[in-house]
């Protein structure tokens, strides 16, 4: 019985070995693969990470969904165990957007300025190349941050401006910083009256800013009440949980609380991803 006990013992650790062997390959393959993107993510927001802090990230983000749902599991959570892996898989994808998006609110807000501060530049003498670097170092900030790399590249990497321009535009992705892009590349390309190209743009920007600001103020009322929307079902189930500590034993111990949990969580999440799409829709 002790030989047929250890016997079975010696496979299981055999088979649970080669297991690992053969998922350990693709991990890694997985790990290298989220490494690069987020490299590519660190680039786009000018994080500076280097290579061996995008593979810790990749890592981290790989392993926290796995413990997430092995401990939930193992303290017998089993329903909330994958709602919440998913959520920390999906986190990093969550948290590039939301910066993305408010780095390219930085941006339009301070679009106008730098176009001004172009036109003078160009008014006074100056190069397109000239220009850039001016804003550049007076804007300061994300859009700063964007000029200065075009001109970076264009003086040291020996890139084309248009070209430079262009990879800006795909990493800002702003409707308002893409045509000044577009229109100083076409001018960089194809020649012409910069200091025309500059005023025009200078007063179209300022007509499109002028209209978003006037319809964020008309839809003020409505973003209060989506904030409204999205908080009041989790600050209700708060202070529940708060007056009856029972309650938050109840939805986390038993399956249907937790199934009653995780359908809440669902709920709220597709609402808010709901609400914010239709007003990101109007601005």
């Amino acid at each position: 019985m002790t030989l047929m006990l250890a016997v079975a013992t010696l496979c299981t650790g055999l088979a649970a070995g080669l297991a690992c062997f053969a998922a350990w390959e693709p991990l890694l393959r997985l790990i290298r693969e989220d490494a690069e993107r987020y490299r590519r993510w660190s680039i786009d927001l000018f994080l500076g990470w280097s290579q061996q802090d995008c593979r810790r990230v990749a890592v981290a983000a790989k392993a926290a969904p796995a413990a997430a749902v092995i401990g939930l599991a193992a303290a017998g959570k089993v329903l909330m165990a994958p709602l919440i892996g998913y959520a920390l898989y999906r986190a990093p994808e969550m948290l590039y957007a939301l910066a993305r998006e408010r780095r390219s609110q930085l941006i339009e807000e301070r679009l106008p300025d730098v176009v001004d501060v172009m036109v003078s530049s160009v008014r006074s003498g100056s190069s397109l190349l000239r220009a850039i670097t001016d804003a550049a170092e007076r804007a300061g900030g994300p859009i700063g941050q964007e000029l200065a790399l075009v001109a970076q590249e264009h003086e040291q990497s020996g890139l084309g401006l248009p070209e430079s321009l262009e990879r800006a535009r795909g990493r800002v992705g702003n409707e308002s910083f893409g045509m000044v892009a577009t229109a100083l590349a076409i001018s960089a390309d194809q020649g012409g009256r910069l200091l025309e190209v500059l005023e025009r743009m200078a007063e179209s920007i300022r007509s499109l800013s002028r209209l978003r600001q006037k319809i964020v103020s008309e839809t003020t009322e409505v973003r209060a009440q989506q904030n409204i929307i999205l908080w009041i079902t989790p600050l209700f189930g708060v202070l529940v949980c708060l007056m009856d500590p029972g309650v938050w034993d109840l939805l986390s111990s038993t399956i249907g609380g937790q199934a009653l949990l995780g359908l809440v969580i669902l709920l709220q999440a597709t609402a808010f991803f709901w609400i914010r799409s239709i007003v990101k829709s109007t601005i």
